[in-house]
C-alpha cells in the first residue's frame, strides 16, 4: 500500500505502522482516509461492461497427510496467538 499511496498523505513507512499498523493502530481513521482512495466496486454494478463467465463449483474430496494436518495446526495456532496480526479477530 505504501508504494502506491502518496507519503505526503499518510507519512512514510515507519509513521505509516506507527499511526495505523501497531498495537493501538488508529483504524477509524485509516478508513476514513482511504474511503477517498479505494472504492469497492461489486460484480452486479459493471456486468454492462464486463463479461463473466458462469462459476462452476466443483467439490474435491481431500485429506491430508499428518504431516500437512500438523503444520495446519501448527499455523492456525500460531495465528490464534495474542498479539498475532495476521487476521483480525472478526
Amino acid at each position: 500500500m505504501s508504494t502506491i499511496i502518496d507519503e505526503r498523505i499518510f507519512g512514510d513507512l515507519p509513521f505509516f505502522r506507527t499511526q495505523y499498523v501497531n498495537m493501538g493502530g488508529d483504524l477509524p481513521d485509516l478508513r476514513d482516509r482511504l474511503q477517498f482512495f479505494c472504492q469497492r466496486t461489486l460484480r452486479s454494478q459493471v456486468l454492462e461492461y464486463i463479461q463473466y463467465t458462469q462459476r462452476k463449483l466443483i467439490t474435491q474430496h481431500f485429506q491430508p497427510t499428518d504431516q500437512e494436518q500438523k503444520l495446519y495446526e501448527a499455523i492456525s495456532n500460531f495465528l490464534k496467538c495474542e498479539g498475532t496480526y495476521a487476521i483480525p479477530d472478526q
